[in-house]
This record gives C-alpha cells, sequence and structure tokens, in this order.
C-alpha cells in the first residue's frame, strides 16, 4: 500500500471517497505545473508511482479516491490547493 512519505515514516492515507473533493485531470495538470513539477516530481511527493499519476492525468484512473488523495495531499503541503469549483481560477488550481 502506497502513502505519503515524510522521511523515515509513511502516512497511509484512508480516506473515503466521499472525503476526496473532485480533482479533474485538467486541475491536477495545472497544480503540477504551477511549481514546475514534472509528473515524475509528482509521482514522488504523492508516493505514488509515475504510471498512476500519468492515468489519472490522461483520464484512465478518475475512480481512484486514494491516487486523488495522495496528489491533494502533495500538492497541498507547498500551499496548491485545488479547488471543488473549477471556475474559482482557471482550472481550479489556487496558489496560495
Amino acid at each position: 500500500m502506497e502513502g505519503l512519505a515524510y522521511g523515515s515514516a509513511t502516512l497511509i492515507l484512508h480516506l473515503p471517497v466521499s472525503m476526496v473533493s473532485d480533482m479533474a485531470p485538467e486541475q491536477c495538470r495545472a497544480a503540477r505545473k504551477s511549481p514546475g513539477w514534472l509528473q515524475e516530481v509528482l509521482a514522488d511527493k504523492a508516493s505514488l508511482s509515475v504510471s498512476s499519476v500519468q492515468n489519472f492525468e490522461l483520464g484512465r484512473d478518475l475512480a481512484c479516491g486514494y491516487v486523488v488523495a495522495c496528489i491533494q495531499r502533495a500538492f497541498e503541503i507547498v500551499g496548491i490547493t485545488v479547488a471543488d469549483d473549477a471556475a474559482v481560477s482557471g482550472a481550479g488550481c489556487l496558489v496560495g
């Protein structure tokens, strides 16, 4: 099972899908590009495989709440919030 890595510890997220906000692939790409991250960087920061990030951004893995939760947490750690309402700012990416 994958989780978010913090030093030598790993936080395993067990969130019900209802607690994970919807994130569109376009929002993920916009949020990832904001700090200039490649997919490999996001995958590393989210403790996911590169293929998980690629599949989500290509719209192949939209039903997996775990992947979305890991990606959102990686963004939140660096102050990027992906808004539930895509009308908030462009693709729904808020940099704080």
